[in-house]
C-alpha cells in the first residue's frame, strides 16, 4: 500500500484506516514497506527478533521439561530482546503471549512478587489468555494482576516526531498521528513506537505518572531506499491525473512501485479536501503491466468517530473486480457472474495457469482467492493460491 496524499496529519490517519482495513481481508496480504524500504539498515533489530523467538521456544522447552531455572532465563532474556526492538515485532501479540509465559515461569519457579510484576505487565499490554495451559494458581496470579491495572493510577504520554504525521503506538496499540497524546494509561513504563514510510521504525520508552505526561520525541531517520521512494511518489502523484488508454494505465511509478516494494500489485491511497468532507480514492494496480484494476472513492469526516466504519466498505470495493476486463478481455454477463462466481471456474483462469503470462493475471489470481490460506513471505512478492 503507498499513501501518496500530501497535507494534514489526517490524511495519514484515513492511510492507517485503510491499512487497517486490508489487514482484516483475508484476500490481502500487506507487505511491510517499513522494512522494504529500510533493508539492510534493520539489521541489529531483526537479529534481536530472531533471537527473541529462538530464546522463547528454547525457554517453552524448559518449562515443561521442568527446567525451571533455565525456563525463566531463556523467557526474561526473549522479552528483553522483543521490547529493545518493539518496533520491528511483525505482532505485538507475540509479546503479550511472551510475558504471560514468562510469568508463569517465575511462578512455578517461586518467584511469586517477580512473577506478579510480569503478569501484570502482560495486563498493560492487552494479555487477555495464555498460550500454555494455566494451574489454578497461576490463573488466579493473572486474574489478580488484572484487577491491579484495572484499579492503578493513570497518566498519559505526549508523542512528537520529526517530521510529524507518523503513525504513534503505545504498547501495540495505536493512538494517532503525531504530534499526539495517549491518555488513561496505568502508571509506570510504557513502549512507544512510531512508523513514517520512508523512515526507520522508532521504538521508545517512556514512563506515564499521575503528575505530568511523559515526553516522548523523536526525529525519524531516512530509510536507506528513501530517495528512490521519494522519486516514486513524485512520478505517482500525476499519474493518478492521467490514467489514458483502454483500459486505464499507470506508469513508470507504478512500474517503479513493483520493483521498490517487491511487489506484482500495489494499491495508491489519496486522500485530498477538508476534514468534514475528505475525498478518498483507492488505485490498484498491476505493476508488471501498469494496468489499472480497480478504482474507488468516496467521500469521508476525517474528524469523525465513524471514520473506520466509513473506510472499510470503500476497502471492500477493491476487490469487486470484474476480472475478464482487468485480464483485457470483455465484461462478463452478470447473470453468468452470479451462476458462476468461483475463480476455478473461469475458462481464463486456466489458460494463465497453463501458460506463462503476465504478471497482472498473476496479481489477479492473488486478489481473487479469498481463502485462509498460508500467507505470502513478507518480501518475496509471492503469490498462494488457495482453492
Amino acid at each position: 500500500m503507498i499513501d501518496i496524499s500530501e497535507g494534514s496529519a489526517g490524511h495519514a490517519v484515513i492511510a492507517r484506516e485503510v491499512e487497517r482495513a486490508l489487514d482484516r481481508d483475508p484476500g490481502f496480504v500487506v507487505q511491510d514497506t517499513h522494512a522494504l524500504l529500510n533493508a539492510g539498515g534493520e539489521r541489529d533489530d531483526a537479529a534481536n527478533v530472531k533471537s527473541a523467538q529462538a530464546f522463547r521456544t528454547a525457554g517453552l522447552a524448559a518449562l515443561e521439561a521442568g527446567e525451571l531455572e533455565d525456563a525463566v532465563e531463556q523467557l526474561q532474556t526473549a522479552a528483553a530482546l522483543m521490547a529493545k526492538s518493539f518496533a520491528f515485532l511483525r505482532e505485538a501479540d507475540e509479546y503479550r503471549q511472551l510475558l504471560v509465559e514468562s510469568g508463569v515461569a517465575q511462578l512455578r519457579a517461586g518467584e511469586e512478587e517477580a512473577a506478579s510484576r510480569t503478569l501484570e505487565r502482560a495486563v498493560v499490554f492487552g494479555a487477555e489468555s495464555a498460550s500454555i495451559p494455566l494451574k489454578p494458581a497461576e490463573e488466579a496470579l493473572l486474574a489478580a494482576a488484572r484487577q491491579k491495572i484495572k484499579e492503578a493510577p493513570r497518566g498519559g504520554i505526549e508523542i512528537a516526531s520529526q517530521p510529524a504525521s507518523a503513525e504513534a503506538w503505545v504498547d501495540g496499540r495505536f493512538v494517532g498521528v503525531t504530534p499526539c497524546a495517549a491518555w488513561g494509561l496505568p502508571a509506570g513504563e510504557h513502549i512507544v513506537t512510531m512508523y513514517k514510510a520512508g523512515y526507520a521504525p522508532v521504538t521508545a520508552t517512556a514512563v506515564a505518572n499521575t503528575e505530568a505526561p511523559a515526553q516522548v520525541q523523536a526525529k525519524l531517520q531516512p530509510a536507506r531506499r528513501k530517495l528512490l521512494y521519494d522519486e516514486m511518489l513524485e512520478k505517482l502523484r500525476p499519474e493518478m491525473d492521467h490514467l489514458g488508454g483502454t483500459p486505464p494505465m499507470g506508469g513508470e511509478g507504478v512500474k517503479q512501485a513493483g520493483s521498490l516494494l517487491l511487489s506484482e500489485v500495489v494499491l495508491v491511497v489519496r486522500s485530498r479536501g477538508p476534514v468534514n468532507a475528505t475525498e478518498v480514492e483507492l488505485f490498484l494496480f498491476d505493476t508488471q503491466s501498469q494496468r489499472l484494476l480497480q478504482r474507488v472513492s468516496g467521500t469521508v469526516d476525517t474528524g469523525s468517530s465513524g471514520l473506520r466504519a466509513a473506510i472499510a466498505p470503500l476497502v471492500a470495493r477493491v476487490s469487486e473486480i470484474d476480472w475478464a476486463v482487468a485480464l483485457g478481455g470483455e465484461a462478463e454477463d452478470p447473470t453468468a457472474r452470479r451462476e458462476s462466481t468461483r475463480l476455478v471456474k473461469k475458462w481464463w483462469f486456466w489458460t494463465i495457469i497453463g501458460g506463462v503470462v503476465a504478471g497482472g493475471a498473476t496479481a489477479a489470481v492473488l486478489l481473487a482467492t479469498k481463502g485462509d490460506g498460508e500467507s505470502a513471505p513478507a518480501t518475496t512478492g509471492s503469490v498462494v493460491l488457495s482453492f
